[in-house]
């Protein structure tokens, strides 16, 4: 799912790709032991933080904004273009349940969401 607009500081931020990055951050935060992100669609100082954090591990910069079809995005999306159908329909439909463990009825409990992020891409 390509984003049209610039998600993070100073961008255009849509919620729903907003949650898309969120997501893809979170595959890299879990398998770096990082904590997760609450997918809420909302680009606070902690999204714009943890996309810091992966534009310095990535690329030895960061500004803090993932753009359309930049290396960002791209890098981002290529930690799951070599999984399965199943696994991306699985982080399309984890972005679209929008996780929230602070949520009256957040859907999954956070070890219950930290086990099934686990298990779908095992630490190497």
């Amino acid at each position: 799912m390509p984003i049209s607009q610039s998600v993070g500081k100073s961008g255009g931020n849509i919620k729903h790709e907003v949650r898309y990055v969120q997501a893809l951050l979170n595959v890299w935060r879990d398998h770096n032991r990082r904590p997760l992100l609450k997918m809420d669609g909302i680009a606070d100082t902690k999204t714009i933080a943890a996309v810091d954090e992966f534009q310095q591990a990535k690329f030895g910069y960061s500004d803090g904004r993932v753009d359309p079809n930049a290396p960002t995005i791209r890098k981002l999306e290529e930690q799951i273009t070599s999984r399965s159908r199943e696994l991306k329909a699985y982080l399309m439909l984890a972005m679209v349940l929008s996780y929230d463990p602070e949520a009256e009825n957040p859907g999954l409990s956070t070890t219950e969401f930290h086990n099934i992020l686990s298990s779908m891409f095992p630490r190497g």
